[in-house]
């Protein structure tokens, strides 16, 4: 099952990777903070600013083999920013 979230953030940090971005991200409605890893964006992005932010969520479930427990299945959720723009006054 994949989910497209379309919202606005604050970045809190942004760590540069060979090819993809680390995000810290804070929503401005809530507060909740968002960790991901994403495609580079176009521009220089600092502290603070605003963004535009399309947060690819995919859950799907995976089948683990245990020596102890036998075969158990997890609920396993992967979150990517597809798409990251500043937002301009």
């Amino acid at each position: 099952m994949k989910f497209i979230i379309e919202k606005r953030y604050a970045i809190l940090k942004v760590e540069e990777k060979v090819k993809v971005d680390l995000y810290h991200l804070i929503d401005l409605d809530s507060g909740d903070k968002v960790t991901a890893v994403g495609v580079k964006a176009d521009g220089a992005l600092n502290n603070l600013d605003v963004v535009d932010v399309k947060l690819s969520l995919t859950l799907k479930t995976e089948r683990v083999e245990t020596k102890k427990d036998g075969v158990k299945f997890l609920q396993v959720t992967n979150i990517f920013v597809s798409e990251i723009q500043k937002v301009t006054a």
